[in-house]
C-alpha cells in the first residue's frame, strides 16, 4: 500500500512540476501574445489543471477504497479470531485493551488473537485498478 501511495505522490509531484513549467512558459510568450492568444492558452492549461486534478481525486479515491477494504478484511478476520478464542475460554466480555483502566486476574487475548490472525491471514491482497476508471 505504501508503495503505491508513493507511486502515486510522485506522480502527482511530476504532473505538477510539469503544469507550472507550462504556466511559467505562458507567461513568458505573454509579451509577445494578443491577449486573445493569452487568454486561450490560459484557458487550454486551466482545462489541463482540472482535468490532471480530477484524474489525481479519482485515483486517490481508488487506493483509499482498495486500503479500507484490505483493512476490513483484517477488521472482519481479527473479530471472528477474537469470538472464537472468548467462546474457547468461556469469555462474555472482550474491551479494547486501552479501554482497561483496571484489571485484575483477567485473561488478555492480545497476543494470542494477534498470533492467530497472523496465521489465519498471513496476507492480504490489496486490489488496485491498473487504471482510473
Amino acid at each position: 500500500m505504501q508503495t503505491e501511495q508513493e507511486k502515486y505522490q510522485l506522480s502527482a509531484d511530476q504532473q505538477q512540476r510539469s503544469l507550472q513549467a507550462e504556466e511559467e512558459g505562458i507567461e513568458r510568450q505573454r509579451s509577445s501574445l494578443s491577449t486573445e492568444a493569452y487568454s486561450e492558452k490560459r484557458r487550454g492549461l486551466q482545462e489541463k489543471v482540472n482535468l490532471t486534478t480530477a484524474e489525481f481525486r479519482a485515483r486517490r479515491r481508488q487506493i483509499d477504497e482498495a486500503f479500507n477494504n484490505a483493512n476490513g478484511e483484517i477488521s472482519r478476520t481479527l473479530l471472528q479470531v477474537i469470538e472464537e478464542l472468548a467462546r474457547a475460554r468461556a469469555i462474555e466480555l472482550v474491551v479494547r485493551r486501552e479501554a482497561v483502566v483496571y484489571l485484575q486476574d483477567g485473561e488478555d487475548l492480545t497476543q494470542l488473537s494477534l498470533e492467530t490472525l497472523n496465521q489465519r491471514l498471513p496476507e492480504v491482497t490489496v486490489s488496485l485498478p491498473a487504471e482510473i476508471k
